[in-house]
């Protein structure tokens, strides 16, 4: 089963380093970029 996460909030509340935490537990399964311009 594939999960797809979108994390959302205001800046500075730690939203890159939940990320950067949950990718480094996964052993390497998933992915995060800096910034997600339109």
């Amino acid at each position: 089963m594939s999960v797809k996460v979108l994390l959302t909030g205001k800046p500075g509340i730690g939203k890159t380093t939940v990320v950067k935490k949950v990718v480094r537990e996964l052993g390497g399964y998933g992915f995060y970029t800096e910034e997600w311009r339109e």
